[in-house]
């Protein structure tokens, strides 16, 4: 008799234990990703909306008078304030992503009206200094400039690192050059273009940086000369007054919106072909996508909207929600 109530026991704990095991495993299997959230500097609304892919709002953000450009340290976001109209802010403000709160906002500079920033691989901040036509280099903890290089070839209003992490590439507005900063040697130089490279980005996992030129619509490929504060230039595709472009993680694919036909363009960046568009019956301006790859965010400003689509592995587009932010999206990042 106690051979059979131990036998039970023992047969009772193997089922229990199985049940655990079991339990255990449904709940793993059945928890959901961590979704990205979409960050967005709202201009006219003196704030930095996040919001996540449902569509939905989780939280204002106030920030200094116009917010126009987003960059990520760590676990640290920064805002540029460039300002509205005629009254440059002329700060930072820096923001806790994950309580969605802002730390502080302060002024770095006088009337010099920031438009774009990236961080150097020492989480030193680079700053468009538009009104100046420099660039401002602030370390950490970003309070204050230790150097000025000048970019007098344009209004300077975006920002790419090269691969090294070193050279980094400038955009204008109001010139036909692109600029090309030695970060560490503080120098800088120009390329001629021809036309108006306003937007720049890297394509990941290559030495390319890639440019919008208008309005003569294309797109230009900027490969860094080895050792040397240069870059060739190829020509490519044509595309009428291109606004913005990003690219998926992996380079594959990337986004332009293009504002003559109103649409979204997927193109290989390997054949330069468009393999996707996505109609907006609006001018698309800003583009991102997420670290993940599955979703861009564009931004509608005439309509004061933005739009969530997910991203096929074909580099297909599907819109998902359009989201109204109450003015123009002077930049996106995901995080």
């Amino acid at each position: 008799m106690d051979r059979i109530r131990r036998v039970a026991v023992a047969a009772a704990a193997v089922l229990f234990l199985v049940s655990l095991l079991s339990g255990s495993f449904a709940a793993g299997k059945g928890k959901k990703e961590k979704e990205p959230v979409l960050f967005a500097a709202v201009i006219e609304q003196n704030e930095v909306q996040a919001w996540d892919v449902d569509g939905k709002l989780l939280a204002r953000i106030p920030t200094g008078v116009g917010p126009r450009a987003l960059a990520l340290w760590k676990d640290t976001l920064v805002v540029a304030n460039r300002g509205l109209n005629r009254a440059p802010s002329s700060s930072l403000t820096i923001v806790d992503p994950d309580r969605m709160v802002p730390v502080k906002t302060r002024y770095i500079c006088e009337n010099c009206a920031p438009r774009d920033i990236a961080f150097d691989r020492e989480g030193n901040l680079w700053v468009t200094a538009q009104a100046h036509k420099a660039l401002l280099m602030l370390p950490p903890p970003w309070d204050d400039p230790a150097a000025t290089v000048l970019v007098s070839w344009g209004w300077p209003c975006d920002l790419a690192f090269a691969a090294d992490g070193r050279r980094l590439f400038v955009g204008f507005r109001g010139s036909d050059e692109i600029g090309l900063v030695d970060t560490v040697e503080k120098r800088s130089m120009s390329i001629q273009l021809y036309d108006v490279p306003e937007h720049v980005a890297r394509r990941p996992g290559t030495n390319q940086v890639w440019a919008t030129i208008s309005p003569r619509g294309r797109l230009a490929i900027l490969t860094p000369k080895k050792d040397a504060l240069d870059a060739a230039v190829e020509m490519v595709m044509a595309v009428v007054f291109p606004r913005g472009l990003a690219f998926t993680p992996d380079g594959k694919y990337v986004f332009v919106a293009a504002a003559g036909p109103m649409k979204l363009l997927t193109y290989d960046a390997d054949t330069r072909k468009v393999v996707a568009e996505l109609p907006v019956d609006e001018e698309p301006e800003a583009v991102a996508v997420s670290p993940d790859g599955k979703y861009l965010a564009f931004s509608l400003p005439n309509r004061k909207q933005a739009g969530i689509a997910t991203i096929g592995k074909d580099g297909s587009l599907v819109l998902q929600h359009v989201i109204d932010v109450g003015g123009r999206v002077g930049e996106f990042l995901w995080r």
